[in-house]
């Protein structure tokens, strides 16, 4: 089973979705990440048939599905408004899809109070009109509505975590990772918390299954990847930079420095943009350590932020973000040197 687009558009007056062209094998998680506006939204309700398409096709398991209607897709879908019935109670709205289905509907509740408890919803719950439940609660009981549905072959998740608290963010990832592992369908994982992303996709390739990241921009999906190589060797400074800061190199004019760079970390593109993250640049007040590639610098602030201290630092190649060899207050203008293990390469045009 594939999911499969073939020039997929959406023309709009002030938004352009494509072209579109994406292979997703069966038992995939993909993540897909992207600022406000990128489009991810778009691509999700056109794949549930929420919204047709100007150009292309979608294929599903073979079959072309670009015109069949949302109810007779083979798909679900659940998205950030759970838009459950407030004069339902919250059993009618687990079972309202197989209701509109042509299920009886004593069966389909009696199916809804025996499987409320996979989608972590407390039997006490379960005659509580939907008006009353909180916003946790509420997320719960829309996945439920959506998988409750069990003949789909892809899950389109659309942004099911946002605006949600710690504890009942985790509870929903989590419980949308289980529905995942329980199946063998495609899931489409709409986010706008990178590291969640890499999480979930991380998850599901630690299960045995496949996991992907992609980054859309401005309509256009930009790349695709495993979470490792997205994070690690991204194509473009945007993507780079969805994940964390990352200070670009300025080595316009210093040969000498530049040379020294690409030496010692030796560049698979010509032409190129020299990033580096935080994590990858640390500041020491002293000596960097032995055979280390360090740089004179000078530090300007410093910011403490949890599990490191970070800090900005003024260099030969420029302005960098780093972070302290200790959780150290530096004191501005201190000065000593920052040691790079690993920079990012960026062909030329592919930094926005």
């Amino acid at each position: 089973m594939t999911l499969r687009l073939s020039a997929l558009e959406v023309r709009r007056k002030r938004f352009h979705l494509g072209p579109v062209d994406l292979c997703v094998p069966s038992g995939t998680f993909l993540s897909i990440l992207g600022e406000s506006g990128a489009g991810k939204s778009t691509l999700l309700q056109t794949l549930a048939g929420l919204i047709t398409p100007d150009a292309g096709r979608i294929f599903l398991d073979g079959n072309d599905i670009t015109d069949v209607p949302p109810e007779d897709r083979p798909s679900t879908f659940c998205q950030q408004d759970s838009l459950l019935f407030p004069v339902f109670r919250v059993i009618d709205n687990l079972a309202f899809a197989l209701v509109a289905k042509g299920m009886n509907r004593n069966q389909a509740r009696e199916l809804a109070a025996k499987r409320a408890a996979d989608f972590r919803i407390p039997r006490d719950l379960l005659s509580a009109w939907a008006e009353t439940v909180s916003g946790g609660e509420a997320r719960r009981i829309a996945l439920g509505r959506a998988f409750l549905k069990e003949d789909y072959r892809a899950a389109y998740l659309d942004e099911i975590t946002s605006n949600l608290d710690g504890e009942n963010k985790r509870a929903v990832a989590k419980l949308t990772l289980d529905l995942f592992l329980e199946s063998s369908s495609i899931f489409l994982f709409v986010c706008h918390e990178p590291a969640l992303a890499l999480e979930m996709a991380s998850a599901a390739i630690s299960a045995g299954r496949h996991g992907l990241v992609a980054v859309m921009k401005a309509g256009k999906l930009l790349e695709m990847d495993a979470p490792q190589e997205i994070y690690l060797n991204p194509k473009s400074l945007y993507t780079a930079r969805l994940f964390g800061d990352v200070s670009v190199l300025d080595l316009d004019g210093r040969q000498e420095l530049s040379s020294q760079i690409f030496r010692a970390f030796p560049s698979p593109i010509e032409n190129c943009t020299v990033g580096v993250r935080p994590e990858d640049a640390v500041f020491y007040a002293a000596e960097a350590p032995d055979g280390a590639f360090s740089v004179a610098s000078r530090l300007l602030r410093t910011w403490f932020v949890g599990s490191v201290t970070k800090v900005e630092v003024e260099t030969p190649c420029g302005n960098l973000i780093a972070t302290a060899a200790r959780q150290t207050n530096f004191a501005p203008g201190t000065t000593g040197q920052i040691s790079l293990s690993r920079l990012l390469f960026f062909r030329a045009g592919a930094n926005r």
